[in-house]
């Protein structure tokens, strides 16, 4: 497949304004420095496509042509033509999706001028979409939850956009602060209002929808929810908690972040002691941590959120 690349060639005029002594205002041209001639293209340049990426996903990326010096090639025109590794592939001219796992590439070659370049990526069902919780309004967007598929090189941070998003008064969403997804791959939201509240949505959930179900009321010992980790499944509605672990041995102090490792044992954040705390898989009430980190070595400062 081709496509048609052209750099324009800028040009710029810069006006000089002055006042002379009757208070009127002229203004002449500088002049304007010689016209260079165009630089022949030394190199291809491929930018903001991610380094990994899920099978079946289309990314958007950028593709210049540089002179010698490494400036955009002024004047260029020449076509590029696009090949992958993954023979699955859809090529440009508009996005690339490649659909075979593995390291692939995309090399793009302007024949007529023997310039070649390309882009090698790792194509796994590993990469899982990134879902981030939205807490507040900022007067653009609206407080809710924005999943990407992709996260590109960080000089093309604005080039992405959210494949989902959850959000308005359907939604239950109030101060949406956690999120955890489960192996089905529905989110878990929890919600930091006056009381608080998880709120479940179907996996590929997007826009104003209603929650499959909310986990709330006075039943549930919430207090404010941060952050969320998955142990058992299946709770909902007003239900008591399975397990409290809380009083003086504990070692608590601001919890906020919590994960689990792979052999169930439970750490935590504790925002106002600056410490970590572990708790065997089975802890349950005044029990005392397992183990911590904490320490002027540690380098901790307000530590909030944790994960594995």
């Amino acid at each position: 497949m081709t496509r048609n690349l052209t750099n324009a060639p800028l040009s710029l005029l810069c006006l000089l304004w002055a006042c002379d002594s009757g208070g009127l205002v002229s203004h002449r041209d500088s002049p304007s420095p010689a016209p260079q001639p165009p630089q022949p293209p030394a190199a291809l340049e491929v930018s903001c496509l991610p380094r990994a990426v899920a099978p079946g996903v289309a990314v958007i990326g950028t593709v210049s042509a540089q002179d010698a010096s490494g400036k955009a090639a002024v004047g260029y025109t020449g076509t590029v033509h696009f090949a992958s590794t993954d023979a699955a592939a859809v090529l440009p001219p508009v996005t690339v999706t490649w659909r075979t796992a593995g390291i692939q590439a995309v090399t793009l070659t302007d024949f007529a001028n023997s310039l070649t370049v390309s882009w090698a990526v790792t194509v796994t069902s590993a990469e899982k979409p990134l879902y981030v919780a939205n807490r507040f309004n900022d007067g653009i967007n609206k407080m809710g939850v924005t999943v990407y598929a992709y996260a590109p090189e960080a000089s093309c941070a604005d080039a992405v956009v959210p494949t989902a998003i959850i959000a308005g008064s359907n939604t239950g969403l109030d101060a949406p602060s956690g999120i955890a997804v489960d192996a089905a791959g529905q989110l878990y939201v929890s919600n930091y209002d006056l009381q608080g509240s998880i709120t479940v949505y179907a996996a590929g959930a997007t826009g104003n929808v209603t929650p499959i179900t909310t986990i709330a009321g006075s039943n549930t010992a919430f207090g404010g929810p941060f952050f969320i980790a998955f142990d058992a499944a299946g709770a909902t509605g007003d239900v008591a908690p399975t397990t409290t672990i809380a009083g003086s041995n504990t070692r608590l102090n601001g919890p906020k972040g919590i994960a689990l490792d792979a052999a169930g044992q439970l750490f935590v954040a504790n925002l106002n002691s600056e410490t970590i705390t572990v708790y065997a898989p089975d802890a349950a009430g005044n029990a005392a941590p397992t183990a911590m980190i904490a320490g002027i070595d540690t380098k901790l400062s307000n530590p909030y959120a944790i994960a594995f």
